[in-house]
């Protein structure tokens, strides 16, 4: 099917040049017949006085006025020989704005309007080409997708025009370190794609790489100010990695996505391994997007309880996925995937609501009065309408503020920092428990803690797996809680799996652990037994 479209394409290309040809010749042949003809007429005048004998005609037959027949006759002559050589000039300017208008269509539609690189189309036509270069002279063709990272701060900080002028910026450095027969496209609004041929080995392309992610990385000058952003760079060979453009620039496509989940501003080279784990993922978000309406969602809880006395005062609710067509998926697996493809706010909703739902019917039951707390998103906290929403549910479900805590980092925080301040003011206000949770592991910033209308932080595992034998680790979780004392706040430590790290808490200010230590994460049912004992004896 393909070489019957190339063969069409071939046949078409070849009947308009031959028809080309065809009027040159025409053009030409009746140039060279009204010059012959002119010619002769000159000649038949010379030779038979044509001048004299039209003077003696005119002489001989007075009463018809020829003299000022043929007078009338040369000025009619030099007016259409004026008339013609303007005509001329006209069409020649019109020939010319009709070749500037065409060529300005050609640009609209082959370029793009900002940067002036080839559009996806001209990409694509371009691919095909050196794919059918590379064929003929059995060579290798590279295909590099380009995202730029961090692109959406600049624009938000620095608005369109700012956004605007990097994307310009950027295309100049990208093109600077390429050969003249490279071509570089910008095909969306921060992605590139690089067509290289003549490559001789995967080291070139690599060092290739590491000079665009290099030049990329160095500040952009932006309205008299810095600004800096990064590439992550996907990487398709042909023949291996597909034969055809649509599948390398797939493939490319999918191997960036891969280096800017490794850490962006690095490349990935594609591979089998890469495009099943991402086949495996479209799966998984092609389910993921139906979960709720099927009812897959699953509230697990597990305890929190007082470090000195073992009593349950309070659970974090995990959500767990048993998928109807895959089964059970880790929530490490779907959570991320949930926040690419735009549904993790749908799926907050439904945990917040099914969690003040659950937590209500366990007090109407008559168990002891216990604080359930949500994990939050980054996403969630930054929608405008999320602390209204959280007020909305407590109402619906008639649960009393102080029994609802959410959890968030130190990431959701800083996505926005103001409107995160604002709506957790507010939640504070109405009663909401706010906690930090995994404090120490990233940038803690104090400017947040002392802002932030917090009522508890959560020490890290990671700081917990190795005490009391790591002394660093036991520094840090004694500065963490000393800190969080001093700043009136809650202290609970996670991953307590030990005897020897529990021991180790209760001898500082913590007040209140969870872990395996205590008790796995239990459905509803289960944890509803648990809250009628009352007190966690320890697992271990």
């Amino acid at each position: 099917m393909i070489k019957t479209i190339k063969t069409i394409k071939t046949i078409k290309h070849l009947t308009k040049k031959c028809t080309t040809v065809i009027e040159k010749h025409r053009f030409i042949t009746e140039v060279v017949s009204i010059v012959f003809i002119a010619g002769i007429l000159f000649w038949f005048a010379q030779a038979y006085d044509a001048f004299e004998q039209l003077v003696e005609l005119s002489r001989k037959y007075e009463e018809w006025e020829l003299d000022e027949f043929f007078t009338l006759l040369m000025i009619s002559a030099v007016a259409l020989i004026a008339i013609i050589t303007r005509n001329t000039s006209y069409l020649r300017a019109e020939m010319q704005r009709r070749m500037l208008v065409e060529e300005e269509i050609k640009r609209l539609a082959f370029y793009d309007g900002l940067t002036g690189l080839p559009n996806r189309g001209l990409c694509l036509n371009r691919l095909e080409h050196t794919l059918a270069h590379a064929t003929r002279g059995n060579t290798m063709a590279v295909v590099m997708f380009i995202d730029l990272d961090d692109f959406k701060k600049v624009n938000d900080s620095l608005g369109h025009d700012g956004g605007d002028e990097l994307l310009k910026q950027a295309s100049e450095r990208l093109s600077n370190e390429l050969r003249t027969g490279d071509t570089l496209a910008r095909i969306a609004g921060d992605e590139f794609v690089i067509i290289l041929e003549s490559l001789f080995s995967i080291s070139d392309i690599s060092a290739l790489a590491e000079r665009l992610i290099d030049k990329i990385s160095q500040p952009f000058i932006i309205q008299k100010q810095e600004a800096y952003v990064g590439i992550s760079v996907g990487i398709a060979i042909f023949p291996n990695d597909g034969e055809s453009s649509q599948q390398l620039m797939k493939n490319a496509d999918t191997a960036m996505y891969y280096a800017k989940h490794s850490g962006k501003n690095t490349f990935k080279f594609f591979s089998v391994a890469l495009n099943k784990e991402s086949e495996q993922k479209q799966k998984i978000a092609r389910q993921l997007r139906k979960a709720i309406a099927r009812n897959e969602f699953t509230l697990y809880f597990q305890p929190v309880v007082n470090v000195t006395t073992g009593a349950i005062k309070g659970a974090e609710a995990l959500l767990r996925w048993n998928s109807f067509k895959l089964g059970n998926i880790e929530p490490s697996v779907f959570i991320p995937i949930a926040e690419e493809i735009g549904i993790i706010t749908s799926i907050g909703e439904w945990v917040l609501f099914e969690v003040c739902k659950q937590n209500k019917r366990w007090q109407d039951l008559g168990y002891t009065t216990i604080t359930v707390s949500v994990n939050i998103s980054a996403k969630e906290l930054s929608l405008r309408g999320f602390a209204k929403l959280v007020e909305r549910t407590l109402a619906v479900t008639n649960l009393e503020a102080k029994y609802l805590g959410l959890e968030l980092t130190e990431t959701a925080i800083k996505k926005d920092p103001e409107l995160s301040i604002q709506q957790l003011e507010y939640l504070s206000g109405l009663g909401v428990v706010i906690a930090l949770d995994d404090f120490g592991k990233g940038y803690s910033s104090m400017s947040y803690l002392r802002k932030l209308q917090l009522s508890r932080i959560k020490i890290d595992r990671s700081f917990i797996q190795h005490i009391p034998h790591n002394r660093e680790d036991t520094i840090v979780t004694n500065a963490i809680v000393t800190l969080a004392n001093n700043l009136g706040l809650k202290i609970t430590a996670e991953g307590i799996e030990t005897k020897e790290q529990y021991e180790f808490i209760r001898t500082t200010l913590t007040d209140s652990a969870q872990g395996f230590y205590f008790s796995r994460a239990v459905s509803a049912e289960e944890f509803a037994l648990l809250l009628q004992k009352g007190v966690l004896p320890p697992s271990h």
